[in-house]
């Protein structure tokens, strides 16, 4: 597994996987889990890219793995960091998911973050 910690969303929705899986089948268990991450938006954008995503197979942990090096400075992999980065680390996904809910995420995050540093 990830030497980081995984949030208890992100353990859940990897849990049920021990096949090789898609990037976007992972997107897609976290976003069901969580869609205020896109407002709800995402819902919209399922099916075209459920019918039009023909990405590379792994295992889990090896997804996790290449996530887990584009955050390098985090303690612990999320929902949002864990979508962020798998978008980052997959071709077919960064080809098919609007940046616009992409960007959406990365505010969430980036406001979750300067939220954290105050109250500490």
């Amino acid at each position: 597994m990830s030497e980081k910690p995984l949030s208890p969303c992100v353990q859940s929705a990897i849990l049920s996987s021990t096949d090789e899986v898609t990037a976007w089948d992972i997107v897609k268990k976290l976003l069901k889990m969580h869609p205020e991450c896109t407002h709800g938006l995402m819902d919209q954008y399922i099916p075209a890219v459920d019918q039009a995503y023909h990405g590379e197979k792994k295992l889990t942990v090896r997804w996790l793995e290449a996530v887990a090096q584009q955050y390098p400075q985090e303690d612990l992999l999320h929902t949002r960091l864990v979508i962020l980065g798998l978008y980052a680390v997959d071709p077919e996904l960064n080809k098919l998911l609007p940046k616009e809910l992409m960007t959406l995420i990365e505010e969430e995050t980036t406001f979750s973050r300067s939220s954290e540093r105050h109250d500490a």
